[in-house]
């Protein structure tokens, strides 16, 4: 362990000195065994169980727990509210707000789900939007437990190819560590001696992430204010970040859990955004990934609260999680006591008013019928770049939302043949496609028939031809076309339809160069991530949001105010609520029987 090392943990303000003592001493006694190789992998296990448990410890803090001291205004009791979204983030915070007493409307310019995208296809569910869960998903979990829809199967196998092993896939391991050794500069270390690296730096990540964000999941999604000289921290890229604090070999494990996910790349992605998703929950999760036993008891793939250890992904889908939201909501509206729920798919909005009285909505429903309407509150649940068109716009809300900027991702459903019949892992990846940046080519793959037979032996599925194959495809860039200011509004269409053929003839050549035949695909384009650049982010910019929650009769939730992920944006909207809730007891501005006040669902 470097000086640097010991120094950071046993500097830490929030661990008792004898625990810290007591931490090191296990990384030493442990560093040992793993360097003269001596019962490798109970040293593995017991390092794991160190870390889990410093991922874990509570941070007791004096300062307030909401990311600010109060919002600008929030629904007030018997507003009458519209959500403009279906997606994760509307269809949860409508379900919210209907159980607070609200009436509530959706309307949205597709159907419920947004890129919660499940296709149920050859006897399994294939997501094609959301799709992981992780250990920190806890709200998640909640929810799914509620709707009786939390059985989920475990990502165990991953096959990794790059340039240097295009016929013969590696271990996600090997990988792992031969990245490790190339960011460290020790090409030649030993897999031990990496190994013990990447869980020092990993130790080190948690102590500066619960440095810079103290222990915020028992608050909500954003932490308290930063200061300024931490948001100049936080706005670091991702890859300085590591290199100012020594913590080199997680490189590559944010490559998989970042970039790999379409979040961007550590050279230019802020730390706060990395630290946002990689939480000391989901890192500890990761390194799960990477120990030396290959196969992990079923006792131990769960955590207390139902979360997985590692990464799983739901047997129903996020999307049977929405619409049964939706279906619950709509049926309570039915009783004496319940106001409306209302939703409506496939709307296209042509006005969206907010004056001092009230909000004002003019949509054309799918057979072009025009509706207008009047509610008192709106809930933005769709990035806001995406309707400006249509939203009468403030400066301030042009301030605050003008440094956004996304990227694209396309997902592909895919039948295919092998020129041969073998054994295949579930999940491969592509690394150096995603390490070069190599726009649209193919990062990942995932066949989810394969999944379900790792995760329940001896099932068997009844396909109509058995020879053939399903995967899901992922292919991503890091820029969107939406973004490009020298494209013709007139000619955009064009261009999104030639990004569609180009990937889909990527996919197509490198499936045919792995001896897969291409039979039939089913392609979806996402407009992925809308995020604020690292000048936004030092100025404190979601925190700024915010505080501005409720002006305009507006509030906005999902990913461009915090985080393109179902637990974020669940996070986000539970944290709203207490805040706002926080402020009504005094106020008289939460809406709502006695016995429906907002809480977490932690």
């Amino acid at each position: 362990m470097s000086a640097e090392a010991g120094c950071t943990v046993t500097g830490l303000s929030t661990l008792s000195h004898s625990f810290s003592c007591l931490l090191i001493s296990c990384m030493w006694i442990l560093h040992i065994c793993l360097v003269s190789s001596t019962f490798p992998q109970t040293a593995f296990s017991a390092m794991q169980e160190v870390l889990e448990i410093f991922s874990n410890l509570p941070i007791h803090e004096s300062a307030s727990p909401f990311p600010v001291k109060a919002l600008s205004g929030g629904p007030q009791a018997g507003d009458k509210v519209l959500v403009v979204g279906a997606g994760p983030a509307g269809v949860h915070m409508a379900m919210k707000l209907h159980r607070l007493g609200h009436e509530v409307t959706i309307v949205d310019k597709s159907i419920v789900g947004g890129k919660a995208k499940s296709v149920d296809y050859r006897n399994v569910v294939h997501e094609m939007g959301a799709c992981y869960l992780s250990p920190d998903y806890e709200l998640v979990v909640q929810l799914l437990q509620e709707f009786e829809l939390s059985e989920q199967y475990t990502v165990r196998n991953r096959t990794v190819w790059t340039d240097e092993n295009k016929d013969v896939g590696k271990k996600l391991r090997d990988w792992v560590y031969k990245a490790a050794k190339e960011a460290k500069g020790e090409p030649k270390a030993s897999d031990s001696h990496i190994a013990f690296e990447i869980f020092s730096d990993t130790f080190n990540y948690i102590s500066h992430h619960r440095r810079l964000l103290k222990n915020y999941s028992e608050t909500g999604f954003l932490p308290p204010r930063p200061d300024k000289e931490q948001l100049d921290e936080l706005q670091m890229s991702i890859k300085d970040f590591f290199e100012e604090h020594d913590i080199k070999t997680l490189k590559p494990i944010f490559q998989l859990a970042y970039t790999l996910q379409g979040y961007g790349f550590v050279e230019e992605e802020p730390i706060l955004y990395g630290m946002l998703w990689v939480t000391p929950k989901l890192i500890n999760g990761l390194i799960e990934m990477l120990k030396v036993r290959k196969v992990l008891s079923r006792k131990r793939l769960r955590n207390r609260h139902g979360t997985p250890k590692a990464i799983t992904t739901l047997k129903n889908g996020f999307l049977s999680l929405f619409q049964d939201i939706v279906k619950q909501c709509q049926e309570q509206s039915q009783e004496p006591s319940k106001k409306p729920f209302t939703v409506v798919e496939n709307a296209q909005i042509t006005r969206l008013q907010r004056d001092d009285d009230a909000v004002t909505i003019e949509y054309c429903l799918e057979d072009l019928t025009p509706v207008s309407d009047k509610f008192d509150f709106v809930v933005m649940a769709v990035p806001i770049p995406q309707i400006k068109g249509t939203l009468d716009m403030r400066e301030d809300e042009k301030r605050l939302f003008s440094s956004l900027h996304e990227s694209t991702f396309i997902t592909s459903l895919v039948d295919y043949t092998p020129a041969k019949q073998g054994k295949e892992t579930s999940i491969d990846n592509w690394m150096d496609n995603i390490v070069l940046d190599r726009p649209m080519q193919v990062w990942a793959t995932r066949d989810t028939h394969q999944l379900v037979r790792e995760n329940e032996e001896g099932v068997k599925f009844e396909l109509e031809r058995p020879e053939m194959g399903t995967l899901v495809a992922y292919q991503y860039k890091s820029h969107s076309l939406h973004d490009d200011a020298t494209i013709a509004e007139g000619s955009l269409d064009d261009k999104v339809e030639e990004e569609k053929t180009d990937a889909s003839d990527m996919l197509t050549k490198l499936l045919q160069r792995h001896g897969k035949t291409v039979h039939r695909s089913e392609q979806h384009r996402w407009r992925y991530f809308p995020r604020h650049d690292r000048k936004a982010i030092s100025e404190g910019v979601l925190w700024d949001i915010m505080e501005k929650q409720g002006k305009h009769r507006t509030w906005y939730v999902g990913a461009c105010v915090c985080f393109e992920s179902i637990n974020a944006i669940i996070d986000y909207n539970e944290q709203l609520l207490k805040v706002w809730n926080s402020q009504g007891r005094q106020e008289g501005g939460v809406a709502g029987d006695e016995d429906e006040k907002v809480t977490s669902m932690l």
